[in-house]
């Protein structure tokens, strides 16, 4: 029998003011985006502004509990059964991200199509609850040089874009070294979508409010 399995590689537990998974989470919001780029005769200045209400919301705990936003891997079939499989079974997974798991948000780690189909179940869940949860890409080894443009055509809320390509840093100044991040800021933007940094501390490092 084949079958379909898309996995969790590891739970992000969100704060009000962190988030935990094998790094520290920065989520750093520009002013701008919104969640469903589908909304077609949205600018994308709208669809930014939308994206940053939608994801301040779910990545925030007013009664300062932690929340779930998993961040799922879904891997690219080559069984030709798999890949009539495939569809079904995300939108299956998507359905049970909302419904059962209660989670707030849901980072995906896979193609294009895999997010499309993802946003698409979501959609349906409008004026409903629980709500549709924002989606955020991650990215992954599956699809390279993935576009801003189709993510926001695809539905996604949010990019998350790790600094320095995930070295660790030691002080707030090794974040000077990033040449491009205010690059893929823009480029989000443009395109109606948040960017959401990734950074990881250096494990060794005693980190002061100052920092």
């Amino acid at each position: 029998m084949i079958s379909f399995n898309p996995t969790l590689k590891h739970m992000k537990f969100v704060s009000t003011v962190t988030i935990f998974h094998l790094s520290l989470l920065l989520h750093v919001f520009n002013e701008g985006p919104s969640p469903f780029a589908t909304a077609l005769s949205a600018t994308p200045s709208e669809a930014a502004s939308r994206n940053l209400l939608t994801l301040q919301q779910s990545l925030a705990s007013m009664a300062n509990k932690l929340t779930l936003s998993p961040e799922i891997i879904i891997p690219e079939p080559t069984d030709p059964t798999a890949l009539l499989l495939q569809s079904t079974e995300i939108t299956k997974l998507s359905h049970a991200i909302r419904t059962r798991a209660k989670a707030n948000a849901a980072f995906i780690s896979g193609s294009i199509n895999s997010v499309r189909i993802f946003c698409r179940e979501q959609e349906t869940a409008m004026g409903n609850f629980p709500a549709p949860l924002p989606v955020i890409y991650c990215e992954s080894s599956i699809e390279e040089n993935v576009s801003m443009t189709d993510l926001a055509d695809a539905g996604a809320s949010g990019y998350l874009y790790s600094l320095l390509k995930g070295e660790e840093i030691s002080s707030a100044d090794d974040l000077k070294n990033d040449s491009v991040l205010k690059d893929h800021f823009d480029l989000a933007i443009q395109n109606g979508l948040q960017l959401i940094p990734e950074v990881v501390l250096e494990p060794n490092k005693e980190w002061k409010e100052e920092d």
